[in-house]
């Protein structure tokens, strides 16, 4: 995936264009979780929440969409709720 070749050579803002384009294209698909993880990385939650968000409607109890909001709550300092959002059901 080309986007993935851009991450790995360290050019986030191709990464994040092409994850985006991915995104609009196949809005059920993969590229959304790896995007939400980008956009965690780049500190820019508000991005990040509502794509994770997004997936959770569709699907409450996805395991990767779980912890990537787990990531997102704890770099808000919201510990316990991410505790809480982590925790094995």
């Amino acid at each position: 995936m080309l986007a993935d070749s851009y991450l790995s050579r360290g050019l986030m803002d191709k990464a994040m264009e092409e994850f985006g384009a991915l995104s609009a294209r196949y809005p059920n698909d993969f590229p959304i979780k790896k995007a939400t993880s980008l956009l965690i990385l780049r500190n820019r939650m508000d991005e990040a929440v509502q794509l994770n968000d997004g997936i959770l409607k569709k699907a409450p109890q996805d395991s990767e969409a779980l912890v990537l909001k787990g990531q997102i709550l704890l770099r808000q300092n919201k510990f316990d709720d991410a505790l809480t959002t982590c925790k094995l059901q």
